[in-house]
């Protein structure tokens, strides 16, 4: 068992210290203090944190310079669980602490709490410590001390690690049968052990000489190599002596199969008869794909004269840069000259005309752009019939046309159609429908372009909903519109500044309360939720991950302090008297159930206390059944 490494306080440092301070003086420790919580020992400790008792029944001594054996018994009804200790000196000095995430022990009221352990000292002589309460002692033995021993399980013994538990007569058989086997040394095998020399023992084997490195001949052993080498050595050529270095060549053939690359070459313009045989052979056409062909038709395209063929002028060097070079004939330009004016004496008409118009726009020099300008800007048939027009004050564009398109008003402006006009007196007739005051009639806006709301922004028509509410590009404003009943009730609805749907302000006052939905984390609800059909939260493993077992139960139970309450007004006005528990008391105990609101304040989740109360009932169970054992 290891020995607790307990922490010395600095007080109980100083209580150690003697008047002259260079050595130890004797202190004696009469009470130990417990504790469910778990917390961090240090020297500046100074008192347990959620000390639910102190016992005086202790007692120990030291069993080593360094370790101080300390057994605590508590007969009492109580019932708690030990996660922490204090030894406390008689005048009340906290002299040492210790404390671990797990249990040291749980008592119940049933039961006689009894605690022995050895405490370990880094820089302390135990034997300075004596204790007040010496009627009984449980020390373990050691080789110097009588005391109580355990005895090891197999396991155990068979490890062999543990320096303080004692070996039963099963326990060595079981280690010596795991090392030996069951039953050994057998009877052939003690006559072995009795053999006094290797010569002697390999003669009770009936071990042939070979056995005894003799490596010569005429030993009647077998072997599967030759010359120090396997028979595969010796079937590889390179391993082979008194081979030629070369071959004298000699005629043979291969097979056309057998000619994987290179180029066969053969002239043009020769017969080739030496060359083919009967057969057939594959040929193409410089370019194209092979075809097959007989000798005859080969050898007659071998012996053909050169076909007559073009190039283009890039392919002879030199040629362009010659012909660049020489200059414009006489002859070249005297047919050109020619085709002009007969092209000219051709259409007399259209060029005179082309005059007039060059005249006409004072020998543009631009005249072409001009005259394609001028066309683009005529103004085609309006397509309906205006009944009115105008221009703008001042100017010669700008013409306003309003006239009846249909059953529709419409407007253009210049040559621009600017749409239909919106009346009040349509109905079914546009996007946008308002009634009259009072009416039964209201104000449509209405778009068929939107899918459904999931997927408007991946269609593209974040821009075309039937009515979008914004903020002008002001950042530091909300996208708002306002509901109101006349003389009864007004509210504001829409997105916030925090990009958060809230309603409020107005009728409700200075607040604004956030839209709650599936989408929204820590939704914050004031006063009482109701529902008929219950609440329900996904707990099936294939939603969960990092499973780790729950370790907390009957000792967190037990500590838990519960409360009769009312909530201040501010933060709940019902008056209503509630059971429960506070949240400060709670988090170090199970901290799982324990969060905080949107604004700051603790909050209990009770659900995640429910698993803890299954493990202490479980714990519960557990200790009845062993008491009915």
């Amino acid at each position: 068992m290891t020995a607790l490494k307990i922490i010395v306080t600095a007080a109980g440092r100083a209580a150690l210290s003697n008047a002259t301070h260079d050595g130890t003086a004797s202190t004696t420790i009469v009470s130990v203090g417990i504790t469910a919580t778990s917390f961090t020992p240090l020297p500046t400790t100074k008192v347990i944190p959620g000390e639910s008792k102190r016992i005086s029944t202790i007692s120990g001594g030291a069993v080593a310079t360094d370790t101080l054996h300390v057994t605590i018994r508590d007969d009492s009804t109580d019932t708690y669980s030990v996660r922490g200790v204090g030894l406390y000196l008689a005048d009340g000095t906290l002299f040492a602490v210790y404390s671990q995430p797990t249990d040291l022990l749980q008592k119940s009221s049933q039961a006689t709490m009894l605690l022995a352990g050895d405490v370990q000292f880094a820089d302390i002589d135990a034997n300075s410590l004596t204790f007040g309460d010496t009627n009984f002692q449980m020390s373990l033995a050691t080789t110097d001390v009588t005391g109580v021993v355990r005895f090891a399980t197999d396991a155990e013994t068979l490890t062999g690690t543990d320096p303080q538990l004692a070996i039963t007569p099963r326990s060595l058989l079981a280690a010596l049968n795991e090392r030996l086997g069951v039953g050994a040394p057998s009877a052939f095998v003690k006559t072995l052990l009795n053999k006094v020399s290797a010569l002697a023992f390999v003669t009770a084997l009936g071990i042939r000489g070979a056995a005894s490195y003799d490596t010569g001949s005429n030993n009647g052993l077998d072997a599967d190599l030759l010359d120090g080498q396997h028979g595969a050595y010796y079937r590889s050529y390179g391993n082979l002596t008194n081979v030629p270095d070369a071959f004298t060549p000699s005629a043979h053939q291969h097979s056309a199969t057998d000619i994987t690359s290179g180029t066969l070459l053969v002239a043009r313009g020769g017969t080739g008869a030496s060359s083919f045989t009967t057969g057939n052979y594959l040929v193409g056409n410089g370019t194209g794909t092979l075809a097959e062909k007989t000798p005859a038709q080969v050898l007659a395209h071998i012996g053909a004269a050169a076909l007559a063929h073009s190039h283009p002028i890039a392919d002879i060097n030199g040629l362009q840069t010659a012909l660049d070079a020489r200059p414009l004939q006489t002859a070249v330009t005297t047919q050109i000259t020619a085709a002009v004016n007969a092209l000219i004496n051709g259409s007399p008409g259209a060029l005179d005309t082309l005059k007039e118009l060059a005249d006409a726009m004072g020998d543009d020099p631009n005249f072409a752009a001009t005259m394609t300008k001028a066309l683009a800007a005529k103004q085609n048939s309006l397509g309906f019939t205006p009944v009115q027009q105008g221009t703008g004050s001042g100017q010669l564009s700008n013409a306003v046309k309003i006239g009846w398109s249909g059953s529709k008003v419409k407007v253009t402006i210049d040559a621009t159609d600017m749409g239909n006009v919106a009346l009040e007196s349509w109905v079914n007739q546009t996007a946008i429908l308002r009634g009259n005051s009072n009416s039964t009639a209201g104000t449509i806006f209405s778009s068929g372009a939107p899918p459904n709301i999931s997927s408007i922004s991946s269609s593209g028509n974040d821009r075309n909903t039937s009515l979008q509410i914004g903020n002008a590009a002001n950042n530091s404003a909300s996208a708002t519109m306002s509901f109101i009943r006349e003389g009864q009730c007004g509210v504001h609805f829409g997105l916030d500044t925090d990009n958060v749907m809230k309603i409020g302000g107005w009728s409700y006052g200075a607040v604004a309360y956030r839209i709650i939905h599936e989408g929204v984390a820590n939704p914050a609800l004031q006063g009482t939720c109701y529902a008929t059909g219950g609440f329900q939260v996904g707990s099936s493993k294939a939603l969960k991950t990092k499973f780790k077992r729950v370790r907390s139960g009957l000792a967190e139970v037990c500590a838990i302090e519960t409360a009769s309450y009312v909530y201040k007004k501010a933060y709940n006005p019902d008056g209503r008297r509630r059971l429960g528990v506070i949240a400060e008391q709670l988090e170090p105990l199970i901290p799982e159930a324990v969060s905080e609101d949107g604004a700051g304040r603790k909050t209990v989740d009770y659900a995640q206390i429910t698993p803890v109360l299954i493990q202490a009932i479980k714990e519960l169970s557990a200790r009845v059944d062993a008491l009915h054992a």
